[in-house]
């Protein structure tokens, strides 16, 4: 029992906090890819392994991230369902299904977590604070958790950089918080998925975002 307690604790935290997506663009025209749904535009942008949220950014080994937005058309309500995206790389016929953040969140804390898709998942970001400051020490050659990417500077000077320090935000309040919000829709939404695959990004040929809509055929978005 006190074995499990840990992940217990982690999931509440989970449950208490609520995904508020990206910062929204003006349309779905805007992005690299996009297309029409029954009630709705579809877009994404293919981020790689790269998750930011605010000023914190890092790099995760384990998933690949997609940032989606649907932008309902006028009078319409669009219901959002992660479950309604797929992700299909180099032409297998297997598709990738989107993880939850707290299954990416317990893959950062717990190294031997099994995701639902067998992915294993290990972010580097051990759950404290990530992307802004120096970067974390390796403890060996190739250590995921020093790859930190700090954001950019706000262009301050140094004096009224230390007055006014954001607070940082943990590994899990970034995926928390940037993962796309799901229910009914009036208005744009966007935000991030996770697809559990731990290949060498550099052997990428194509990737393609499949969505799955109640109302018309699925919808295939290439992204590479």
């Amino acid at each position: 029992m006190e074995a499990g307690r840990p992940l217990f604790l982690l999931l509440l935290t989970i449950g208490l906090c609520r995904a508020q997506g990206t910062e929204s663009k003006k349309s779905a025209s805007e992005f690299p890819v996009h297309a029409a749904l029954s009630d709705a535009d579809a877009a994404a942008d293919f981020m790689v392994r790269l998750i930011s949220y605010g000023r914190e950014s890092f790099i995760t080994d384990n998933f690949l991230v997609v940032e989606v937005a649907i932008f309902p058309h006028t009078g319409k309500v669009y219901d959002v369902r992660a479950n309604q995206f797929s992700l299909r790389v180099n032409g297998k016929k297997e598709a990738l299904f989107a993880q939850s953040p707290g299954m990416v969140i317990a893959s950062v804390k717990y190294p031997d977590w099994q995701t639902q898709s067998g992915g294993v998942g290990d972010i580097g970001a051990g759950g404290g604070g990530v992307g802004i400051g120096q970067p974390a020490p390796e403890r060996f050659p190739g250590d995921p958790r020093a790859r930190r990417i700090p954001r950019p500077g706000t262009g301050q000077d140094d004096s009224e950089a230390n007055a006014v320090k954001e607070p940082r935000l943990s590994a899990s309040e970034v995926i928390t918080r940037s993962a796309i919000p799901e229910g009914p829709r009036k208005t744009p939404v966007s935000g991030y998925l996770f697809f559990p695959w731990r290949g060498n990004p550099a052997k990428l040929k194509s990737v393609e975002l499949t969505i799955a809509d109640e109302n018309s055929e699925p919808v295939t978005l290439r992204l590479r």
